[in-house]
């Protein structure tokens, strides 16, 4: 059997890890980026129909 060095082992070790413990955080993210983007797509569109309901309340006057 081969020995390898002692600071290889503990970096093949700390890169686990670290793998590890991205892939427990990368759903909290995931969905943390999903949440914003909806609420943000859906704050324009609300902020888009606003606007498209004032003009007609604006046209409704001048008509």
């Amino acid at each position: 059997m081969a020995s390898f060095p002692q600071y290889m082992i503990d970096s093949v070790v700390s890169c686990q890890k670290f793998r590890m413990e991205f892939f427990l955080v990368a759903p909290e993210l995931l969905l943390f980026f999903l949440i914003s983007w909806t609420d943000m797509y859906f704050a324009t569109i609300r902020a888009a129909l606003r606007r498209f309901a004032a003009a007609e309340e604006i046209v409704a006057v001048f008509a």
